[in-house]
């Protein structure tokens, strides 16, 4: 009997193929997922090294398993610590380059940095984050301080985009452009029609924060941000934009089926096109719903040419923090991912599995919800009638909460008619349409 016949039929190779087939397995669940080669690739690595294990014993005993388990180890420090090496070499140049750019450049950073420590002048430490954040800055013209961005979903796929920008004015400037997130879409009464944008500035700052020009490129949109007066080099400024997205954008109350069919995670992401200190990312699901599956991803931008392959920044995903899970004071879930000085060029993305029907508690009074959703981010805080529409929603929220907790009653079917009379004049005048359509 050769030697290979005698590997097939020894119990040895009927159990490492068994275990084969577990680990493949294990494998395959895994990366369909969680979309992380690296996690990937560590279990192929480890079932590699237990195929080795038994493949050693069966063929040359114990002996040889220790010969291999040395080999092995001896291999991996080698090639740790080659790749130590090599990053070592490349951070050396990236601060050899930061340190010449710092010289180059030190008339014209104490010049537009008034109120920011100077960069090119010594450091303990060339690379500190703040350090480069304020050179990269300098160097640009414009900083953001801090990019707070949320991503309120609502029970029909739709959703609003807020975010709120400090801007550090390293340069003059009158405007800045900005990607929008909105759709283009085409024909009369179309979405991006309609007045799906606002912008507005800080209350208590002395500038008018409007939106001038948006253009389209391909089936991209920007708009340009315009600043009254102009900001000075030095100073600083606080904007809000909300943006509105259609229903479906995101995959809510879908069917096992439907599932099945979309084979696709959810996700909510931003591109850092500036030098940026802080990124606050965080998504708000509707009131009963909770994401079972959840994490992040860091990936660059997509090229214009319209690629959508995903290439992946594997050493920066490592750097994050997992992203928290928590609840509202008004019960309703947020995924929440912080990112100190994320890098110019990079997309940061929170994604969840699609939320499936059984996972929703709709009832009578979740239409209401949707319709408070749709309505009250109408009215920003200047409008004259905030305070009203404010006072309506508590009114609402307190109404559908003691009918759960306790049953409807015909007081509180009164009290709600006369509410929801109110919000439905509010309604048309803001969105002209009635508050029934806002539900839906």
């Amino acid at each position: 009997m050769d030697l290979l016949t005698a590997l097939l039929e020894s119990p040895i190779a009927k159990t490492m193929a068994v275990v084969i087939g577990i680990i493949g397995g294990i494998t395959a669940i895994f990366a369909r997922a969680f979309p992380d080669p690296i996690l990937t690739r560590k279990i192929a690595l480890g079932a590699l090294f237990i195929v080795g294990l038994f493949l050693t014993l069966s063929l040359f005993g114990w002996v040889g398993v220790a010969v291999f388990v040395i080999l092995t180890t001896i291999i991996v420090i080698v090639l740790e610590l080659a790749r130590f090496i090599k990053r070592f070499k490349m951070m050396e140049s990236w601060v050899e380059i930061a340190r010449n750019g710092n010289a180059l450049d030190a008339s014209h950073t104490q010049s537009t940095s008034n109120n920011v420590e100077d960069p090119s002048s010594p450091s303990d430490s060339t690379c500190d984050p703040e350090t480069v954040y304020a050179y990269s800055a300098a160097r640009y013209g414009i900083g953001y301080r801090l990019l707070d961005v949320s991503c309120d979903v609502h029970y029909d796929g739709s959703a609003m985009i807020k975010r709120k920008v400090t801007v550090e004015a390293f340069s003059r400037m009158n405007s800045l452009e900005t990607s929008l997130l909105i759709p283009e879409t085409s024909g009369p009464g179309s979405w991006s029609e309609q007045n799906r944008l606002r912008v507005t500035s800080a209350p208590e700052q002395h500038y008018i924060v409007s939106a001038g020009v948006i253009k389209r490129i391909e089936r991209k949109q920007f708009a340009q941000i315009v600043f009254a007066p102009e900001l000075a080099e030095g100073k600083s400024l606080t904007f809000t934009m909300a943006e509105d997205l259609f229903p479906g954008i995101f995959a809510m109350g879908l069917s096992h089926k439907d599932l099945d069919k979309l084979n696709e995670k959810d996700y909510f992401g931003w591109n850092i096109d500036r030098p940026t200190r802080a990124l606050h990312l965080k998504v708000y699901f509707p009131k009963r719903v909770r994401p079972r599956v959840f994490g992040t991803l860091v990936q660059y931008n997509l090229a214009f040419s319209g690629i959508q392959t995903a290439i992946y920044q594997y050493e920066e995903m490592k750097r994050l923090k997992d992203p928290i899970l928590s609840e509202t004071e008004e019960g309703r879930v947020v995924l929440a991912l912080d990112v100190e000085y994320p890098m110019v060029g990079l997309m940061y993305i929170l994604f969840w599995l699609p939320i499936p029907k059984k996972d929703e508690i709709p009832d009578d009074y979740t239409p209401y919800e949707i319709g408070l959703q749709n309505l009250v981010p109408q009215f920003d805080a200047n409008h004259a009638e905030y305070t009203h529409v404010r006072d309506l929603e508590q009114r609402l929220i307190e109404n559908i909460t003691r009918s759960r907790d306790y049953s409807d009653s015909e007081s509180l079917r009164t009290q709600r008619a006369e509410i929801l009379r109110e919000l439905d004049q509010l309604a048309l005048s803001a969105c002209k349409c009635s508050f029934q359509d806002l539900c839906r």
